[in-house]
């Protein structure tokens, strides 16, 4: 993949690494991509924490995360420049030719309360076999490689499950999922709350649920919540 071939609006992730951190262990930043120049310039939009533009001197270190046909991406960046166009902060970026494909574990998580419905599958030939009745539940947080939910009922570490999402009135999201830990929630101690992970989620779903969460961010942003 290359910088031009990216289209303006995508959603990204952005590391912005100082020199006290090493990559992978400062915090993650939800961004949008802009437009590129060649395939060594790119410009995005600078991401917001706590209601404030998050800083970023010329010279820094950045690394992006972008998924594009469910394949992840990873591009390295120095900062070049700072500006503002109409009305937008951005970040001008000079980037490394060689974008390098990834297996991608680490997202921005989302907190937020969304509706859901689950029931335990299994997986024949490729097949969806459903174990059991759908049951409600809710989310606590939600990134593009996963959710945390709060259920009535335990499921086991390693099951897999089918869930259907309520982004909105409108819009209902479908995907399979597998548990990577579960336990009684820490507050009610009569639910339990359990990590899952998408499995082969496609790529449009997996795009709505990363746009729902950019368009709540900038919600949250214009009330002064965030």
């Amino acid at each position: 993949m290359k910088a031009s071939e990216l289209q303006p609006g995508t959603k990204l992730e952005i590391e912005i690494i100082d020199n006290l951190k090493t990559e992978g262990s400062s915090s993650l930043y939800i961004s949008e991509f802009e437009w590129a120049e060649g395939d060594k310039t790119i410009y995005v939009a600078a991401p917001i924490y706590e209601g404030k533009y998050v800083t970023a001197y010329i010279g820094m270190k950045i690394s992006l995360y972008i998924c594009k046909k469910n394949e992840f991406y990873k591009i390295k960046a120095i900062m070049s420049e700072r500006l503002v166009k109409e009305g937008l902060p951005l970040y001008k970026l000079n980037i490394e030719p060689e974008i390098e494909r990834i297996q991608r574990r680490q997202f921005f998580r989302f907190d937020c309360v969304l509706d859901v419905r689950c029931r335990e599958v299994e997986l024949e030939n490729n097949k969806v076999i459903p174990k059991g009745r759908f049951s409600t539940g809710l989310t606590r947080d939600i990134s593009g490689g996963g959710t945390c939910l709060v259920l009535m009922e335990g499921l086991e570490k390693g099951k897999m499950i089918e869930c259907e999402l309520r982004l909105s009135e409108q819009q209902v999201v479908k995907f399979l999922g597998t548990i990577v830990r579960s336990h009684l929630h820490a507050q009610t101690k009569d639910r339990f709350e359990a990590g899952v992970e998408f499995f082969n989620i496609d790529n449009k779903t997996r795009e709505s649920i990363i746009s729902f969460i950019f368009q709540e961010q900038r919600k949250l942003r214009q009330k002064g919540l965030i």
